[in-house]
């Protein structure tokens, strides 16, 4: 509800240590089982998803899946059918691939297909990838297609460009790559607003933009705690309107005067 809009295709992104595969998944799992993103953002109705991730691997998306569904109060076995799983990435350039995401889609009622990241998908060469007219084309003929001829709502998650700074407000302009910001109808950005802390690697404040042609933007704080593997990780997350940041760090300056 005032995030994402079906059958339109929706690009995340974010630089490194932005945890936009775990958010992603969050994103995923609501969706499927019906309940709200980030414990704040509503979803109507369950929809069946088919989330394609080939970087973080099967057993550590396990285990975060695992947790994220601890904290929504479900057990990721009970999504069944709701939730397919693939860990190889498509190849979005060859006719073959596409064909056969068209089919499972097909067969399966997929309503979300979700591919991470789009650089192991696309199989372009720098100069390719850097011209927006290739991008475009190559995502036009594969998910905008399988969108239309399937129903389908895509979505794509690719990276920033590198050495963002924490608290700059994420926005289209940061993505690597050309063509993605033509090609999405929608989008989720997300960056840190506090650099990664090597000490303390469970603990993640975020800022998240997300926006749309159909009308819908906005940007929120989100604060996510997974603790340490020495003393078991979780999932809690909270997500603050910006003026409350504000606020809050105000009153933490006259508190220290």
């Amino acid at each position: 509800d005032g995030i994402m809009t079906e059958g339109q295709p929706q690009l995340y992104g974010g630089p490194s240590k932005s945890l936009k595969t775990s958010v992603l998944v969050d994103q995923c799992l609501s969706l499927a089982a019906g309940v709200p993103f980030l414990g704040r953002f509503e979803v109507f109705s369950a929809k069946r998803v088919l989330l394609l991730s080939s970087e973080s691997g099967g057993s550590t998306l396990k285990e975060t899946a695992v947790r994220i569904c601890e904290t929504k109060g479900i057990e990721l076995p009970e999504l069944g059918s709701q939730l397919f799983w693939g860990f190889r990435p498509p190849m979005l350039t060859d006719a073959e691939h596409v064909a056969t995401l068209d089919g499972f889609i097909r067969k399966n009622r997929i309503d979300i297909i979700a591919i991470d990241p789009a650089y192991l998908s696309l199989n372009l060469s720098s100069a390719e990838s850097s011209n927006q007219f290739a991008v475009g084309a190559v995502l036009l003929n594969s998910l905008t297609r399988l969108q239309a001829d399937t129903g389908c709502t895509p979505i794509l998650a690719t990276h920033f460009r590198m050495h963002m700074q924490a608290g700059t407000m994420p926005s289209l302009e940061h993505v690597a790559g050309a063509g993605f910001g033509q090609w999405a109808r929608q989008w989720i950005l997300l960056n840190r607003r506090e650099a990664f802390n090597d000490e303390n690697p469970g603990s993640h404040k975020l800022l998240m933009a997300f926006g749309g042609s159909a009308g819908h933007a906005g940007a929120v704080a989100v604060d996510i705690e997974e603790g340490h593997i020495q003393n078991g990780r979780f999932w809690k997350v909270a997500v603050s309107q910006l003026s409350e940041i504000r606020e809050q760090r105000e009153n933490e300056r006259e508190e220290r005067k």
